[in-house]
């Protein structure tokens, strides 16, 4: 019984869920940085931010909120450290000039509420990506 109700606890922890009443969109919003792998110059960093709401990835267009990617293979149950998922990205705004990427990959789950992962781009260029939640 327990173990049931400490799953259940962390089930709904990582689940997105509203944000805050000031907000009027659902979804965790989730900060993340990129930069292509080998490389060690800030100048090909990229970063942002999304919402996730489910299986739908989010960045606002117009001041409405789009899908611009999903996760893949999500389950109902909290992945535990090291859990993989498989993450695509259609149209990500990365914050240099309003350009948008298209990537996937796999994101491994390094703790709640952060992720990491390496993501390949429609060129077959390979991007580090990390991502932490800062909001419900």
């Amino acid at each position: 019984m327990v173990r049931h109700i400490l799953c259940l606890i962390a089930f709904c922890c990582l689940l997105p869920s509203i944000a805050s009443a000031e907000d009027k969109f659902e979804g965790a919003v989730w900060k993340y940085s990129m930069k292509p792998a080998g490389s060690s110059s800030s100048d090909d960093e990229r970063a942002g931010m999304f919402r996730i709401f489910k299986t739908d990835i989010f960045q606002p267009q117009g001041g409405k909120p789009t899908v611009i990617g999903k996760i893949e293979g999500k389950t109902p149950t909290i992945p535990n450290k090291g859990g993989q998922v498989k993450v695509v990205f259609n149209k990500l705004r990365s914050g240099k000039k309003g350009e948008t990427l298209a990537c996937e990959g796999q994101i491994t789950f390094q703790e709640k509420g952060h992720v990491t992962g390496e993501l390949v781009d429609a060129t077959g260029k390979k991007w580090v990506f990390k991502a932490k939640r800062v909001q419900e």
